[in-house]
């Protein structure tokens, strides 16, 4: 079984955006694969994928990377919640990934999609350290 160092740093984000109280009006889900799918929006929708990977050798003859990878967190909020709550929203949402060491949030400008009838917003967390992809045996 491969595990994937993306993989986990998604689910841990998505983890830890579900466990803020401030943030219990929105659906957190993962985005595998991200694709427009046209409905409207009846509350906050925050989608969550692994977005980027840059890794080099920790030193000469070993195995160990280190480097960034990034996780990206699409927002949308329906209009008729309004535009001051987007940026609460995201304000909790930066809040989280501040609580999780990111080295780097970055956050987009507010964009109106009118076909699906919200605003969006990407924001993308970036994380240093052991960037290791480590393969795991499950016993085949």
């Amino acid at each position: 079984m491969r595990t994937v160092l993306l993989q986990l740093k998604s689910e841990e984000v998505r983890t830890a955006l579900e466990t803020n109280t401030a943030l219990e009006d929105c659906s957190i889900i993962e985005a595998y694969p991200y694709i427009l799918k046209p409905v409207r929006l009846t509350h906050c929708v925050i989608a969550v994928s692994p977005c980027g990977y840059f890794a080099e050798r920790a030193s000469l003859g070993r195995g160990e990377y280190v480097g960034e990878y990034s996780v990206c967190a699409d927002v949308f909020i329906p209009y008729n919640l309004g535009s001051p709550y987007a940026f609460d929203i995201i304000d909790e949402v930066v809040k989280t990934a501040q609580l999780m060491y990111a080295s780097q949030v970055r956050a987009s400008d507010i964009v109106t999609n009118d076909v699906i009838e919200c605003f969006s917003i990407k924001c993308v967390f970036t994380f240093k350290g052991n960037a290791n992809i480590t393969e795991e045996s499950d016993g085949e």
